[in-house]
């Protein structure tokens, strides 16, 4: 009942494994296609029956989910954090008490056992018991997941919305103070907010853009504003390309744009980041354009 992770176009099996990644995206696509193509009962139930299936990944202790099949280990972040998005894109189009439940899970799990306590920032990989994993991978933080895990929880708000609200802007906190360099949202720090890789990737502006548009709305502070204003000044420059449409994805810690194929995924991103900027700014009225 679970989704491949990677066929070739004439459907033959490249990756036979089931990744919780995977399974999220798959969740959200057919979320999302309620809104353009209205009730569709087909879709309805194979996202009822997907979510169902979810328990083949579930944690031995009912906390949140294993990364897939046959790899259960580390626990990521990552795939909760699409799992998430996928909930609460569901909640907006179907009244099943059962989305709200994930969301309510996954949401709950972030703040009481993935966001370390000590620093308030979101980390990458945890071992089975929800501490941090060993090693330097245990340690990374991205500022990119920082901003997306924060546009998330002020979607959400939760039991306790003050609480909520207060984690994700701590989050947003860390990424702008310590996640930005030289105006870009850089790779990743270490626990202890050094910075761990100064490079950058394209997806990451989006989500700062995400975050601080959201959080300017529900605070109605100007910082955010400002914030929303560097990120999409900053993104540009990532669609400065020869092919109109197309994009770089990777700059160097020097600054300099690597030539290579533009990664499809990025459209994910670009278009979420370029509707939530919009659906702000909409709603407040009087930014102008």
């Amino acid at each position: 009942g679970l989704f491949r992770t990677v066929v070739a176009p004439d459907g033959t099996v490249v990756d036979d494994r089931a990744m919780l990644y995977d399974q999220a995206f798959v969740l959200l696509a057919l979320a999302e296609s309620q809104k353009l193509w209205g009730k569709r009962a087909d879709l309805v139930r194979e996202g009822r029956q997907l979510r169902q299936a979810l328990g083949l990944l579930g944690h031995v202790d009912g906390h949140g989910f294993y990364c897939g099949m046959p790899d259960t280990l580390p626990l990521l972040s990552n795939p909760h954090m699409h799992l998430f998005e996928s909930a609460l894109s569901w909640i907006e189009v179907s009244d099943d008490p059962e989305w709200r439940a994930l969301a309510d899970m996954i949401g709950g799990l972030a703040l009481t056992r993935m966001i370390d306590p000590a620093i308030g920032a979101m980390r990458e990989t945890y071992a089975a018991d929800w501490t941090p994993a060993p090693g330097l991978h245990g340690r990374i933080l991205e500022p990119g997941h920082q901003f997306e895990w924060a546009w998330l929880l002020l979607r959400w708000g939760g039991p306790d919305p003050a609480a909520t609200r207060a984690a994700a802007l701590r989050l947003i906190e860390i990424g702008e103070r310590h996640g930005v360099r030289g105006d870009v949202a850089i790779n990743a720090l270490l626990d202890d907010l050094s910075v761990h890789d100064a490079a950058t990737r394209l997806w990451p502006q989006t989500e700062r853009l995400k975050a601080a548009a959201l959080a300017a709305e529900v605070t109605d502070e100007p910082r955010y504003w400002t914030h929303a204003a560097d990120a999409a000044e900053c993104l540009l420059r990532f669609f400065d390309v020869p092919v109109r449409g197309l994009w770089r994805d990777r700059l160097t810690a020097d600054g300099v744009f690597i030539e290579e194929p533009a990664p499809a995924s990025s459209f994910y991103h670009i278009i979420i980041g370029i509707a939530e900027l919009s659906r702000a700014m909409g709603n407040t009225g009087n930014m102008g354009t």
